[in-house]
């Protein structure tokens, strides 16, 4: 086999694998999200708030989706995502979200967000 067609059946094969769904444990379990500024983060939240999804603060089980961070990042208690993807405690903006983690069968189910999850997996790596 020719270095040319191994390389071609990689990248077939990266393909296939990245338009597979993402499970709804893995979604549990979190997404890494890439350092962006935010931007991702933010497209999470639209769509979320377009379903009528509610954030919970950071690690939390009982809402419909949150975000956790970086180990140093932010506080450990009630943060919550604007917009904008930053950290928004009081007057507080800040540090970017380090995963994503969607309770929600609804929302993890959504074609939109399967394929922010998807850009979220390619653009982490």
């Amino acid at each position: 086999m020719k270095a040319s067609e191994f390389r071609k059946l990689i990248r077939e094969e990266v393909r296939k694998v990245l338009k597979e769904a993402v499970s709804p444990d893995e979604m549990k379990e979190g997404i890494g999200l890439p350092f962006d500024e935010g931007k991702l983060a933010a497209m999470f939240i639209k769509r979320a708030n377009e379903l009528g999804m509610k954030q919970g603060p950071n690690e939390s089980t009982t809402s419909d989706y949150c975000f956790s961070f970086e180990y140093g990042d932010g506080a450990m208690d009630g943060e919550m995502i604007v917009l904008q993807g930053k950290v928004a405690v009081g007057e507080k903006t800040g540090d970017e979200a380090g995963s994503i983690h969607i309770m929600n069968p609804k929302m993890q189910k959504d074609p939109t967000i399967q394929k922010l999850v998807q850009k979220a997996i390619a653009q982490y790596d």
